[in-house]
């Protein structure tokens, strides 16, 4: 089973509603691992901090992305129950900032290739 990736097709939306896959303990008390159907929170992916917010009021505290399968870490008292359908709200000062961020990195480190002949290996 692999993740449907809301945000690929979707980068500019905030809220969506998906299916609970899987709810399992997390590391820390009161957090879970939390694997829905489909998901418009972007993971830590390529150097970039992952997506922020909140879903059905859990903040939602980290999100990983493994074999194809995203994982968003919550703080909550009680699991999410399978098969149930829940909302999800992106913090949107976050992600455009990220996307900002993420194009600047491009466009400088394709002038300093241009201009000096560096190789791009992170930022």
């Amino acid at each position: 089973m692999k993740t449907e990736k809301f945000y690929d097709d979707r980068p500019y939306d905030t809220g969506f509603t998906s299916e609970v896959v899987s709810c399992t303990p997390g590391k820390a008390v009161g957090t879970w691992q939390l694997v829905l159907a489909g998901t418009l929170f972007f993971p830590e992916e390529g150097g970039q901090t992952p997506d922020r917010g909140t879903i059905d009021g859990a903040e939602v505290l980290d999100v990983q992305i493994r074999d194809d399968v995203i994982t968003h870490t919550v703080r909550r008292e009680a699991p999410f129950a399978e098969g149930t359908a829940v909302h999800g709200t992106i913090d949107w000062d976050h992600r455009f900032s990220n996307m900002q961020n993420h194009s600047g990195e491009h466009i400088l480190s394709g002038l300093l290739h241009s201009l000096y002949g560096y190789e791009h290996v992170g930022f």
